[in-house]
């Protein structure tokens, strides 16, 4: 290339979330010799001192007015953004009113935009292939191929080199927001059946609902769970490393799964299942590293996680094909590239290089 592609991250705000971990690990993995990294948000966050760290241009603002002109200022030549896929006009015209040449959307949830906003975007990522295949659904015949590609969320998996477990140990755990939709009942309902047969089994969890404590407290399971918080990427690989199975429930299914594919990372078996947005059936494959089970029979999901804790080997084995997937597909290297052959292809396109 003749000179360097300016690159905007933009998300709405730099918090703990999925969405803005993605873009300080594309911002961190961009090939600096090729591409120039710019950030904007409306909302700040923990995140936002990273980017300070990093000496990453960056404005935090909600006015509309401020961002435009912070923006033209930068010459940039593609945003990355993120939204569900529903319209949110904000974003594009600001984007557009700033002079930005190519707009790139993440679309975390695939949603359709049925606005005309949807026109001035020039490319739709999906992250996952269950994801393009509920877009073209909803989309119907407004779909548009050569707009739409498939490019999985980054993972650090290198993060996880070097876990050592005691396999033999009987502990699964759970990490999520404290959501009832990313959580689903049969992960609660499972639990006494679970201590039944494993009297030893500890479930170690994170952001449990806090409408679940009073069915925990009925269904008498209360000393089996050990609630803890993850302030940092090494209360992580510590989290992972405790357990020896990733026990995955949601109500609504994933769109990806960013925790099942850290999990993966860590070396960790997983059990799952069918339903919704359903990537995590895309992230697990049955009988390999992991099991997927109907998410109404609580006896299969209870059986599986009891088969795994009293079968270190399967662990183990299952655990070493969900990291080696994790490695060849949602990799941070693997991940950024195909973006900045994306970014490269549409700058092209436009006659920006």
């Amino acid at each position: 290339m003749s000179r360097k592609i300016r690159v905007l991250e933009f998300t709405h705000q730099r918090d703990w979330g999925g969405t803005d971990k993605n873009s300080q690990l594309m911002m961190q993995h961009y090939d600096k010799n090729k591409f120039e990294v710019i950030a904007a948000s409306y909302v700040g966050g923990p995140r936002a001192q990273w980017i300070k760290d990093n000496q990453i241009p960056n404005l935090i603002t909600e006015n509309n007015e401020e961002m435009i002109a912070w923006l033209k200022s930068q010459s940039i030549d593609v945003v990355h953004f993120y939204r569900g896929g529903w319209t949110e006009s904000r974003d594009i015209a600001i984007f557009k009113m700033a002079g930005i040449p190519v707009l790139i959307e993440r679309n975390c949830f695939a949603d359709f935009d049925a606005s005309n906003d949807r026109a001035l975007i020039d490319k739709h990522v999906f992250c996952s292939n269950v994801s393009v295949d509920i877009y073209k659904k909803r989309s119907g015949t407004s779909f548009d191929a050569s707009k739409a590609t498939m490019i999985y969320p980054p993972t650090d998996v290198d993060m996880f080199d070097g876990i050592n477990r005691d396999w033999s140990e009987p502990t699964f755990g759970r990490i999520s927001r404290k959501d009832v939709q990313k959580w689903h009942p049969t992960s609660i309902h499972s639990l006494p059946l679970i201590r039944e047969s494993v009297p030893s089994a500890k479930f170690h969890v994170v952001g449990i609902p806090d409408s679940y404590w009073s069915l925990i407290e009925q269904l008498g399971v209360k000393d089996m769970i050990i609630e803890t918080v993850i302030p940092t990427d090494a209360h992580l690989v510590d989290f992972f490393k405790k357990i020896t199975v990733f026990a995955h429930s949601s109500s609504i299914g994933e769109s990806f799964g960013n925790v099942m594919a850290e999990a993966m990372a860590a070396g960790l078996p997983v059990v799952t299942h069918t339903g919704w947005d359903s990537a995590q059936t895309e992230l697990t494959t049955d009988g390999y590293n992991g099991y997927i089970v109907d998410p109404d029979d609580t006896r299969a999901y209870a059986d599986k996680i009891i088969y795994l804790l009293k079968n270190p080997t399967q662990k183990r084995i299952m655990g070493y094909f969900g990291r080696s997937r994790s490695r060849e597909l949602y990799n941070i290297k693997t991940v950024v590239d195909k973006y900045q052959d994306l970014f490269v292809e549409q700058c092209k396109i436009k006659g920006i290089i």
